[in-house]
């Protein structure tokens, strides 16, 4: 099958269609997946069924990966420290108590969240997989920075280009708004 990307979203987002995440891509594939994110931002592949393996396999393409940002504690983590887990389980699969750090240090997420814009080395992509998906609500809502600085006339071709400019995401001022 073909690979295609069809625009969702006047601004960003493309529903990929003609690739099974599960088993090995091409390079045709691999170019056409980056293609796409240079287009739209945000790709979405429905109805991919994969598991943990998978998808280290298929983010594999696109670079080396990153540890995720919860791996100061190992003997806690439910999945490898590659993920970024953000689920409310634990690692026997529970769902976290409502006193619980882990559960209080990620009522941030709630209001919101950028992936990985603090760190010095960001990667190109990020990948999520929804394993269990309410069948409403829960919705993931996304910000496409470089479009949010062209449409305010600080960027220039999606970049700011002013030296030394850097942005962060205060965890205890979001924090204090819960």
């Amino acid at each position: 099958m073909t690979v295609a990307i069809t625009q969702l979203h006047p601004v960003f987002v493309g529903e990929v269609v003609g690739i099974d995440v599960r088993k090995p891509l091409s390079s045709h594939e691999v170019a056409a997946i980056e293609a796409g994110m240079d287009r739209y931002a945000v790709l979405i592949f429905h109805d991919q069924n994969i598991s943990d393996e998978q998808q280290l396999a298929f983010s594999k393409n696109f670079g080396p990966l990153q540890d995720g940002t919860n791996t100061t504690r190992t003997n806690d983590l439910r999945l490898a420290p590659v993920f970024a887990d953000v689920s409310n389980l634990d690692k026997d699969n529970r769902v976290f108590e409502r006193d619980d750090r882990r559960r209080i240090s990620s009522l941030g997420n709630r209001l919101w969240h950028s992936d990985a814009r603090s760190v010095r080395f960001r990667r190109a992509i990020s990948l999520l997989s929804g394993r269990a998906v309410p069948p409403s609500g829960g919705n993931t809502e996304f910000r496409r920075h470089a479009r949010c600085l062209r449409c305010t006339g600080r960027g220039h071709q999606g970049r700011d280009r002013r030296p030394g400019v850097r942005a962060f995401a205060d965890l205890f001022a979001f924090s204090a708004r819960l």
